[in-house]
């Protein structure tokens, strides 16, 4: 008699057992799908400025990045270092090293410093100005790789000097933030000859065009 019960208590833990088991796999696939659903429906959200105002878009499928973000992150970095003023000069200088690797950042800095270009600003009360003439991404596997071609004109006591760049540009990818919004990390930085077929490095003796839009 005791044994009797003693298989029939058995019995009836087995069947809690695997009763408590099925519904712990059916709430961990219900779990699952909700997850899934919800990432899908909250896809990260990715803004684009624009002239005429900034819109907000989706990655596409898979995540893939898109070569814009590369081109926009590179243009923007170029942009802070290159086309300032010597009140937008040290903020910009900050904003290009945020979207830099820190041993990227330490050379661009020094190189910066280097150049002077800090000291003309401020002597002279001269700015700078940047025109692209093309930036083409080798491929979209990283790191990205591109080359772009600008020139930059300086400006000071009514003279226009224009500096044309080359520059090989490698980026990888890195979280999003607010100061990074594509998430991107430039990594590699080298200056590379650019001979556009302009009177380069020429001093001009003519009113600034760009004054107006300092």
């Amino acid at each position: 008699m005791e044994t009797g019960e003693y298989v029939k208590s058995i019995k009836s833990i087995k069947l809690v057992a695997v009763t408590a088991m099925s519904l712990f796999g059916l709430l961990t696939i219900i779990m699952t799908i909700l997850f899934i659903v919800e990432k899908t429906s909250k896809e990260e959200k990715i803004y684009v400025s624009t002239d005429i105002g900034s819109f907000m878009v989706k990655r596409g499928e898979l995540n893939q990045r898109q070569s814009w973000e590369v081109k926009n992150h590179i243009k923007s970095t170029i942009e802070n270092l290159f086309e300032n003023d010597i009140y937008t000069y040290r903020g910009n200088m900050e904003s290009a090293l945020n979207m830099m690797d820190n041993n990227m950042g330490i050379r661009i800095k020094d190189m910066m410093n280097k150049s002077g270009l800090y000291d003309l600003l401020k002597k002279e009360n001269a700015y700078t100005k940047i025109l692209f003439d093309s930036v083409v991404i080798k491929e979209m596997v990283q790191p990205y790789q591109a080359k772009v071609y600008f020139k930059q004109t300086v400006m000071w006591r009514g003279l226009n000097q224009v500096i044309p760049y080359g520059v090989l540009i490698t980026v990888s990818e890195d979280s999003r933030s607010e100061k990074n919004p594509y998430g991107l990390l430039v990594n590699r930085f080298d200056l590379i000859k650019y001979e556009p077929g302009i009177d380069s490095g020429v001093m001009r003796n003519q009113t600034d065009s760009l004054k107006g839009n300092r």
